[in-house]
């Protein structure tokens, strides 16, 4: 609404004073007091039915957000970002894992039996009795050291599998999720154009409805007419 000078606050919407220069929208029925004038009544065209597909889309996006724990799709994509980085975490991880075992746990332990056996047999060699200090010494530290391997290694692997196969179920979840959510409500950058287009079809297809109900209502009046004068040519 543009008013000329001293007419401002002449025109209300719904009771409530139409601005100056400011676009109003709105829906169903408004009513618009012109001060001295009147009162005029606008009818919205636009369709329930458009209505009802942006909400049906609006509430499949936040039933899915919901069913992954986020309230936004950047937060989605963030925490699909954060699962790709654990998975990252855990593979190496299970490289730190090989090079610790890298013939596996059950290899390690036999290893382990064996030094500890070794260690403390009592064999009767016949060697320098340095030697068999020096031997004895280092095959300790050797079973020391596989010990310390095996304790390392042994939670590392558990808690690395349970949270590989985690990581992998969350991420395919939140994949297919995000997958289904974009098909669905479109880039963020259509989102408006799709809606524009959908209320243009829809306003097309009322204008015609209403033409074709200005055409058929003259039709309908002469085979009224049509009929009312075949009945009084019938009565006797």
């Amino acid at each position: 609404m543009e008013y000329r000078d001293g007419a401002a606050d002449l025109v209300t919407i719904d009771a409530k004073p139409l601005l100056h220069a400011v676009d109003q929208s709105f829906a169903g029925t408004v009513r618009i007091d012109i001060a001295g004038i009147g009162a005029l009544t606008l009818r919205s065209i636009r369709p329930q039915q458009a209505n009802r597909t942006i909400e049906e889309a609006e509430a499949k996006h936040h039933s899915l957000l919901a069913s992954l724990g986020v309230d936004s799709l950047r937060t989605a994509r963030q925490r699909l970002v954060e699962a790709r980085d654990k998975a990252a975490e855990l593979g190496l991880a299970r490289q730190r894992l090989g090079d610790l075992a890298p013939k596996g746990i059950q290899q390690l332990h036999e290893e382990l039996a064996r030094l500890s056996a070794l260690a403390a047999g009592n064999l009767e060699l016949k060697v320098d009795s340095q030697q068999i200090r020096q031997n004895h010494a280092a095959a300790q530290q050797r079973v020391a050291t596989t010990r310390n391997n095996v304790r390392e290694a042994l939670p590392l692997r558990s808690h690395a599998d349970e949270a590989v196969m985690a990581a992998e179920a969350a991420y395919v979840t939140i994949q297919a999720e995000l997958t289904s959510l974009e098909v669905i409500l479109g880039p963020d950058a259509a989102r408006e154009e799709k809606e524009r287009l959908l209320l243009t079809e829809a306003t097309a297809r009322q204008t015609l409805r209403e033409a074709a109900e200005m055409r058929a209502a003259p039709l309908r009046d002469g085979a009224h007419d049509l009929t009312g004068s075949r009945d009084d040519q019938v009565r006797p």
